[in-house]
C-alpha cells in the first residue's frame, strides 16, 4: 500500500506524492512519476536483483528525473544492505539513462563520508 503525503501548500501548485515502502510493492506499482527519488533503495538488492531493476524505467516517463544517493562500498555481511561501485551503477543506469550527475556525496553524515554517491539521471 502506497502511503499518500499531503500536498505542499504554499509552494506553487499541489504536488501529490506518494512513498512506496517495500521492495514488493515498489515491483508491483503502477503509474508515472517525473522523479524518483532513491535513498539507498537499491541497497535491498543483490546485483543479480539489480539488473532487472525495471520499475524505475518504466515509473518514469522520457524527461523524467531519477536523483538521490546510493552507496559506494560493499559491506561484510550476507544480506541487505548490498552495495555497489560506481561503474557498476554507471552499467546499469547508462543504457536508459542520460547520467548527469554521479559522484561521492559532499554532505554525507559523517560515518558515511565517501561511501556515497549522489545520483541524477534523466531517462531517455
Amino acid at each position: 500500500m502506497a502511503h499518500h503525503l499531503s500536498p505542499i501548500s504554499g509552494h506553487g501548485p499541489a504536488i501529490n506524492h506518494k512513498f512506496i515502502s517495500s521492495k514488493e510493492r515498489f515491483f508491483a506499482h503502477r503509474g508515472q512519476y517525473e522523479l524518483i527519488l532513491e535513498q539507498t533503495f537499491l541497497c535491498i538488492g543483490s546485483w543479480s536483483e539489480k539488473k532487472v531493476y525495471r520499475p524505475y524505467n518504466e515509473l518514469l516517463p522520457t524527461g523524467g528525473l531519477l536523483a538521490g544517493v546510493l552507496f559506494n562500498r560493499y559491506f561484510d555481511q550476507a544480506g541487505p544492505p548490498f552495495g555497489g561501485e560506481l561503474e557498476e551503477y554507471q552499467e546499469l543506469f547508462s543504457s536508459k539513462f542520460e547520467i548527469k550527475k554521479m559522484e561521492l556525496c559532499n554532505n554525507s553524515h559523517p560515518a558515511r563520508a565517501g561511501s556515497e554517491l549522489f545520483i541524477e539521471c534523466k531517462k531517455g
